[in-house]
């Protein structure tokens, strides 16, 4: 059970595994918000490497964060382009060094 300072208006006091289990529901309205996110990314990368096109920019880091929590975390499954666009993260070494040291694999 979430601690007692958890009053669901706010993560201030609560463990980040309190906050999980705070109202089921807005956990499943989050879910379906980042699943509309990745639709509209979906169609944003079709055709592209990355978000800025065929090249790496620092955008593509903020993407893959949430790409990889979505993936690993959440077991969520990614949209086409979104998963290819997690596959070529992953691939780059400077992402499988982090990945890596993070104990994250």
């Amino acid at each position: 059970m979430p601690s007692a300072r958890c009053t669901g208006r706010g993560s201030r006091g609560c463990s980040a595994r309190d906050a999980l289990r705070l109202r089921p529901p807005t956990r499943t309205a989050g879910r379906e918000v980042v699943e509309k996110g990745f639709t509209v990314l979906d169609k944003a990368l079709a055709g592209k490497n990355y978000i800025a096109g065929n090249e790496f920019s620092p955008a593509d880091t903020a993407l893959f964060y949430v790409e990889f929590w979505a993936a690993k975390r959440l077991n969520m499954k990614l949209p086409p382009n979104v998963a290819a666009h997690y596959d070529r993260m992953m691939a780059r070494p400077s992402v499988q060094r982090a990945v890596q040291q993070e104990g994250l694999n």
